[in-house]
């Protein structure tokens, strides 16, 4: 089925089109193609609006997010030359966006802008809690590895001593028995709630791999802070291809992050942005302090 859609690199990532303010676009008209990426376009939208109208800070998502992020991203900052889906394996932080930590990474940004409501909140405020009193009773109890074999009945192939935590990563232990030969009432009755249950099994089993995610995802959230203002001049990068720029110009992104993620955008051209940008913001706090100055010097009369 064919249709017209706009080109999403003309968005912002807020969703409202940068050549007509307050106009927001989701759904198809965007590129995508799916219910699911249009609910999700459109709850953002949505949202967006309401904080326009509001003189509120939009609403973003980052890739680091949620997989709206990821969508949203990718659609304004490399456009779409067919029909998008969203898929898993585009998202780089897969092990932090699961299921089961949508509450954490979620509720309290929608609470903040005012979509959750507060028994929603205090809801996730309790089961994070239980969550974390979960892992530090975990990580408290120690057993040498004979030890733990001994009581699970169950090969546990490492040496020296591993916490409860460290044992769950083993695929042939269940968190039930572990928490079983643990003798912790505590963390016996923590776990019999089912959404505590499969927070505590899944950080367990990628521990591992989720430290080396948890600080990509620090290292990113750095990239993504460095804000690259709406009206960039990209004439003054010396030596830029104008492939590089055109693109630069075409999709104008928010944030280094998001210009590291056009397709034809080297890394020279970031680091000419990153001075760019700290020339300019120099620039800005040397005029401020010169306007401080002379403000000053004219309350004194001494000018």
């Amino acid at each position: 089925v064919e249709y017209d859609f706009m080109d999403p690199r003309q968005l912002r990532p807020s969703l409202e089109t940068r050549a007509v303010g307050a106009l927001f676009f989701a759904g198809q008209i965007n590129g995508t193609t799916g219910y699911e990426e249009a609910a999700a376009q459109g709850i953002m939208a949505g949202i967006n609006a309401v904080l326009r109208v509001q003189n509120r800070p939009a609403f973003i998502l980052s890739r680091a997010d949620a997989y709206i992020g990821v969508m949203i991203d990718d659609l304004t900052t490399q456009g779409c030359k067919e029909p998008y889906r969203m898929f898993t394996s585009r998202a780089e932080y897969r092990l932090t966006l699961r299921p089961d930590t949508a509450d954490e990474r979620l509720t309290e940004k929608g609470y903040a802008i005012g979509v959750v409501g507060d028994e929603r909140m205090e809801c996730t405020r309790a089961k994070l809690k239980r969550v974390d009193r979960c892992v530090e009773l975990l990580k408290s109890i120690r057993k040498s590895c004979e030890e733990w074999q001994r009581l699970l009945c169950k090969p546990v192939r490492d040496v020296g001593k591993r916490s409860a935590l460290q044992i769950t990563q083993f695929n042939t232990v269940k968190l039930r028995d572990l928490v079983l030969v643990c003798e912790c009432p505590e963390l016996h009755a923590l776990i019999q709630d089912h959404h505590t249950y499969t927070s505590i099994e899944c950080t367990g089993v990628y521990a591992s791999s989720l430290e080396m995610q948890v600080r990509e995802v620090a290292m990113f959230r750095r990239d993504e802070a460095l804000q690259l203002p709406d009206d960039t001049d990209y004439s003054l990068l010396l030596g830029l291809s104008d492939e590089c720029r055109e693109k630069l110009e075409a999709v104008r992104p928010p944030t280094i992050g998001a210009a590291s993620r056009i397709p034809g955008v080297t890394p020279a051209a970031i680091v000419q942005l990153i001075y760019l940008m700290k020339k300019t913001k120099a620039m800005h706090e040397l005029q401020q302090e010169g306007a401080s100055i002379v403000d000053k010097k004219f309350c004194t009369g001494t000018i």
